[in-house]
């Protein structure tokens, strides 16, 4: 399973306030976000539409410390709302695009004193320049390339999203299943997300007839601390998981077809599946065909196992 790769580890903030607002000064760095911060405060609600420019300019640039490539232009029109919905779903707030309270609060309360940056709450979709469009910028792109070096994908330095960083985000998308666009966005931030199983953790055997796949005990326990319960995040593990099992059995042709047409029935069965497994410290057992040793089809099939193949 080449995608469930993670580092479960948080990095230290730095490189942020002088990429995203330009400034030489540290010190003043610090200053200029706290005064995009205190303005956003006090702008109170907001959403698609809203006349104050001003607001909307402090809404804007808090959104690129947030990883936007957004111009503060002042106008709260589809890009604004578009990244505003994308890190409620992250944060698992109501998913409206709008600025409540409850969002207004989280998007003011950036990580620091020690806390790293999560790719998939405090982080929105990542990109490189396109056209006039600026790329991302700050602390996200930072633990971004960290994150990608930890899966074995060099991606440079630095808090600019540059050509370095495009070129790994495609790498790790080829080797993970999912599309190679170059974008971080909620199907790649996630898979950086994932847990990464150690050495053994996963027992997998795959013939031209079937497969058979143990997911060891403390790697099912990781996982299901994990496993999204907001319906979108859901959907978006669903293509992710789709692709790790689809990779396991594509040495079945029938059968890597129709898997990657039941994403939805896969999260939903293994998110089950390692909830149950955790609670009674067992793992997890997949397997599809004619497994190795066994003369009886098996569709697709993911549920908790504590036979002799269960390992921590």
């Amino acid at each position: 399973m080449r995608l469930l790769r993670t580092v479960l580890a948080t990095v230290a903030l730095f490189g942020l306030f002088g990429v995203v607002f330009g400034a030489d000064d540290g010190d003043a760095d610090e200053d200029q976000v706290a005064v995009e911060l205190d303005g956003l405060r006090g702008c109170g609600a907001m959403r698609s539409g809203d006349g104050r420019r001003d607001c909307v300019r402090h809404l804007q640039r808090v959104l690129q410390v947030r990883g936007a490539p957004l111009e503060p232009s002042g106008n709260y029109l589809d890009d604004t709302t578009r990244y505003v919905t994308e890190f409620q779903t992250g944060q698992g707030l109501r998913a409206d695009g709008a600025v409540d309270r409850r969002t207004l609060d989280a998007l003011t309360d950036l990580p620091g004193d020690g806390r790293g940056w999560d790719l998939r709450r405090d982080c929105v979709s990542l990109r490189g320049p396109a056209g006039t469009a600026p790329g991302s910028a700050g602390g996200c792109v930072v633990t971004l390339r960290d994150r990608l070096a930890g899966r074995g994908v060099p991606a440079g330095r630095g808090a600019d999203f540059d050509d370095a960083a495009t070129a790994a985000v495609r790498t790790f998308q080829q080797r993970a299943g999912l599309p190679v666009v170059g974008v971080a966005g909620p199907q790649t931030r996630l898979a950086l997300s994932l847990p990464q199983p150690a050495s053994g953790a996963v027992a997998s055997g795959c013939t031209p007839r079937g497969c058979l796949i143990v997911i060891g005990r403390a790697y099912t326990r990781d996982a299901a601390a994990v496993i999204p319960e907001d319906p979108f995040l859901r959907g978006v593990l669903a293509d992710v998981i789709s692709g790790i099992a689809c990779a396991q059995v594509r040495a079945v042709p029938a059968v890597a077809v129709g898997c990657q047409a039941v994403g939805s029935y896969i999260v939903d069965t293994l998110a089950e599946a390692l909830k149950t497994a955790a609670t009674r410290g067992a793992c997890v057992q997949v397997k599809v065909g004619y497994p190795a040793g066994r003369d009886t089809w098996s569709p697709l099939s993911i549920a908790p196992y504590n036979g002799a193949n269960c390992r921590d």
